[in-house]
């Protein structure tokens, strides 16, 4: 069973160089270990991969790209190849160092050739990191873009290494532990785990009770949770306030924090520069924007889609958007995509293994739009539509390739206990699931288990008719295969427009969020362990 690390789905994140020195000294080309391993395949020749076997130990490899390519797809030009096979399930670890002259891109993928992982940026040095299986064969590519010929020294290693296995979790073992609080009251803020177990929580606001306002007085903070100690400290500032953004993790192990502020910014947190924030800033190539969605693209890039902005004249107020951007960790620069065909707002998105992705719902809406940015020529298309309209839901990819979309509320305001899916087939259509959930439930979030299931946590269940939204505690899980869900052990407070997160060690990190009479923000955290 393919599990990509929370590298979100477990993610993979690649950032760009530049200013501050973000990725430490001694990031050029080392002295090569007495212990490497010397490439072993010509080069510009079809050859087969260097083999090193079942990766047991930390490995260095000696190579050279006499030829690159004219385009960092990693498609073609000189390629060189390293197949291995993962001891046990694990974080792989790889670091590719080179010469100033050269500019060279890892790709990770599985035995029947899914790409993974992808490290893209324009230093003398490339971090990937990806979740691997015990037992299972991967291939590590090499590519050129366009800079010199020159040697490089490869590294990797499967490091946190646990045991693995593909039974389900059986929801009686599942519960929830409180955590160490935030320093800062926050809802609407952005939460991305960190490649060292840990988790960096970003922005939002302390008070939701007016989006506008939250906007206009967004925290500029960040904090950093350490899964060893369940504590939190306090991370760098953030170039803006900002409610309502995005975090990424990027296969290189930064992250991308996108959005909700009113300059229309992102800011790059770099974990291993003593979690420190990258000084060079990036720019959005719409502007403002905030409640919008970030998916993770296959080849490293991040597609940034809809949401809301403010208007000032004559009064400040909300304006939906239709614009996408796509962050190109390359380049360290955000250009424009394609415009949708409908704003949305309080909608949802999932990544497809094709590199399309699927923007699904929104306010108001029932239809959904694939957005296209793989080649030169970016396009929109009508996807399959809901059964209802859904806003505030939740998208999860399925580990099977399919896409699940709970809860959210209906056209008149009412939060739903029905879930819809979409299958891995050409031209699907949305399936209404038989099984409901145990709650009815909008603002909540779902994460993917190790196990192929997904938890789905609080949320608020509003009935639509103005008498005032109810807070939920409530948790249940999905299971793919027969698909039901089945309720767990509730979490320890009653939250909404909170986040939720897988972490390393398998558990969900659920910070912050709205109290239960959605008039303030909370500082309250938890850990909900479901393995």
């Amino acid at each position: 069973m393919n599990r990509i690390l929370l590298l979100l789905v477990l993610v993979i994140f690649s950032g760009c160089g530049g200013g501050g020195g973000d990725d430490g000294p001694g990031d050029g080309v080392p002295p090569v270990p007495d212990d490497a391993i010397p490439e072993q395949e010509p080069n510009d020749e079809a050859t087969d991969a260097l083999d090193l076997g079942v990766l047991d130990a930390a490995r260095a490899v000696t190579g050279e790209i006499s030829r690159t390519a004219v385009k960092d797809r990693l498609a073609d030009g000189d390629l060189d190849l390293v197949r291995f096979v993962a001891p046990a399930c694990g974080r792989l670890s790889v670091r590719l160092d080179h010469g100033a002259g050269a500019d060279y891109d890892l790709a990770l993928f599985d035995a029947p050739g899914t790409r993974l992982a992808t490290s893209r940026s324009a230093l003398p040095v490339e971090r990937l990191l990806a979740w691997v299986d015990g037992g299972e064969t991967y291939l590590l590519e090499v590519g050129g873009y366009a800079g010199a010929a020159g040697d490089y020294v490869l590294r990797l290693e499967v490091e946190d290494q646990v045991a693995c296995s593909d039974a389900p979790v059986a929801p009686a073992s599942s519960s929830t532990a409180a955590v160490g609080s935030m320093a800062r009251i926050r809802s609407f803020h952005a939460s991305a785990p960190l490649p060292g177990g840990g988790a960096l929580v970003a922005g939002g606001t302390s008070d939701p009770s007016s989006p506008t306002g939250a906007i206009l007085g967004a925290d500029s903070t960040t904090e950093i949770f350490d899964a060893a100690s369940n504590t939190f400290s306090a991370g760098p500032a953030l170039s803006n306030g900002r409610f309502g953004p995005t975090a990424t993790l990027l296969p290189t192990g930064r992250v991308l924090i996108a959005g909700g502020d009113l300059n229309g910014t992102a800011d790059l947190f770099v974990p291993w520069a003593g979690n420190a924030l990258a000084a060079q800033g990036i720019d959005l190539a719409a502007g403002m924007r905030s409640l919008h969605t970030a998916t993770l693209l296959p080849d490293g890039r991040v597609l940034l889609a809809g949401g809301t902005r403010v208007k000032f004249t004559p009064s400040p107020q909300a304006e939906h958007l239709a614009t996408t951007e796509v962050y190109d960790p390359k380049t360290r620069t955000c250009t424009a995509g394609p415009t949708l065909a409908h704003v949305r707002t309080s909608h949802a998105a999932a990544g497809m293994p094709d590199g399309r992705v699927l923007v699904i719902g929104g306010v108001g809406r029932s239809d959904t739009e694939w957005v296209d940015v793989r080649g030169a020529a970016f396009s929109v298309a009508p996807g399959p539509a809901l059964s209802t309209v859904r806003d505030d839901h939740h998208a999860t990819v399925l580990e099977d390739g399919r896409v699940l979309v709970t809860g959210g509320q209906d056209a008149s305001g009412t939060s739903l206990d029905t879930a819809e899916i979409l299958d891995d087939a050409p031209d699907a259509s949305f399936r209404l699931l038989a099984a409901k959930m145990a709650s009815r439930r909008a603002d909540h979030q779902a994460v993917l288990l190790p196990s192929g299931q997904v938890l789905i946590l609080g949320g608020e269940d509003d009935p639509g008719d103005g008498s005032g939204d109810v807070i939920l505690s409530t948790v249940d899980v999905f299971e793919p295969g027969a698909e039901t869900f089945t309720a767990l052990p509730p979490l320890g407070v009653g939250r909404d427009d909170h986040r939720a997160i897988r972490l390393l060690d398998g558990r969900v990190l659920v910070t912050g969020g709205e109290n239960t009479t959605s008039t303030a923000s909370i500082d309250a955290c938890e850990a909900y362990d479901a393995r």
